[in-house]
C-alpha cells in the first residue's frame, strides 16, 4: 500500500512538472528569455513538494521528456494492463491487512489469489 502512494504522488509531481513545462512554452522565465528545461523543472518540482511536505521525491527528466513528446508514462501502461482497479487493488489490500491483523497467517498466496479471482468474477459477471 505504501508503494502505491510513492508511486502516485510521484504521478502527481509528474503532472506538476509537465504543466510547469507546457508553461514554460508558453512564457519562458529562464535566462535570456529561454525556457527552463526538464531537469530544472524536476528540481524545482521536487524541491517544492520537500518543502511542503517533508518529503524528498527525486523526479527523473527522461521519462518525463517522452512524456511531453507524446509518451505514456510507465504507470499509466501498466495500470491499463491490470486486472484491478486501484479501489478493488485497495480492498484487496485492506483484505489482506485485515487477516493479519486477525492471525490468519500464513495467509497464502493460494487464498490471495482466490480472493482476487472473487473480486474479478464479481466485476465480469
Amino acid at each position: 500500500h505504501k508503494a502505491q502512494v510513492e508511486v502516485k504522488v510521484r504521478s502527481q509531481l509528474q503532472d506538476e512538472a509537465v504543466e510547469m513545462w507546457k508553461q514554460e512554452q508558453q512564457t519562458p522565465t529562464g535566462k535570456g528569455g529561454k525556457p527552463l528545461g526538464l531537469c530544472t523543472i524536476c528540481n524545482t518540482i521536487s524541491s517544492s513538494h520537500l518543502q511542503k511536505t517533508g518529503k524528498y521525491v527525486p523526479l527523473s527528466y527522461s521519462p518525463l521528456a517522452k512524456h511531453v513528446n507524446g509518451g505514456r508514462r510507465l504507470a499509466d501502461f501498466n495500470a491499463e494492463k491490470s486486472w484491478l482497479t486501484d479501489g478493488e487493488a485497495t480492498v484487496l489490500i485492506d483484505y489482506t491487512l485485515e487477516m493479519a491483523g486477525q492471525n490468519y497467517f500464513p495467509f497464502s498466496r493460494r487464498r490471495l489469489k482466490e480472493h482476487a479471482d472473487e473480486i474479478i468474477q464479481a466485476k465480469l459477471g
